[in-house]
């Protein structure tokens, strides 16, 4: 694993997000630099995410390339009636098509201890970078007593976590 450099240990979601308050919408941005012919691992604690690259990720031509990430604390994001995010909102690109699926961790604020609960979180994609409007997507992995969820991805656009409240028992008033 390669942590990446000038950050903190501490993740900002284990301070809560609210924290942040009105400069939190200034999105944190990190370079990647992922090179062929190994697996590599990235960890930035700081931002709550991890990003794993199996061996041969890269197209066969190319020695390395440049893996950008945001980080969006907060924002003015669109969800699926009854469904509040959980997690920061992270913008990842690439400029090529990767040739095998990235695991990407995202850390999240709702830890739960009985099995029946880890249903209630999900995956949010979006692909308009002008409009962000988040759709859930299948797959992922919720743990229990875990702050982080676990995706496979094909491709790469805005990713976070979101809990789904009617399931919970509340209600809009």
């Amino acid at each position: 694993n390669q942590k990446i450099e000038g950050l903190k240990e501490r993740s900002p979601l284990q301070n809560g997000l609210q924290h942040y308050g009105d400069a939190s919408n200034v999105p944190a941005e990190m370079e990647i630099t992922l090179r062929a012919g190994e697996a590599q691992s990235f960890e930035c604690c700081e931002y709550g995410y991890k990003l794993h690259f199996p061996k041969g990720a890269l197209p066969e031509h190319l020695l390395e390339c440049k893996i950008h990430v945001q980080v969006f604390l907060s924002g003015q994001y669109k969800f699926l009636k009854h469904y509040e995010l959980v997690s920061a909102v992270y913008q990842i690109s690439c400029p090529v098509e990767l040739c095998k699926p990235v695991t990407l961790e995202i850390e999240h604020c709702a830890v739960y201890e009985r099995p029946e609960q880890v249903s209630y979180l999900t995956f949010v994609k979006s692909q308009n970078p002008h409009q962000i409007e988040f759709h859930p997507i299948s797959g992922g992995q919720f743990s229990l007593y875990s702050s982080y969820a676990t995706i496979s991805l094909d491709s790469f656009s805005f990713f976070a976590v979101v809990l789904h409240y009617l399931t919970l028992g509340y209600y809009e008033l």
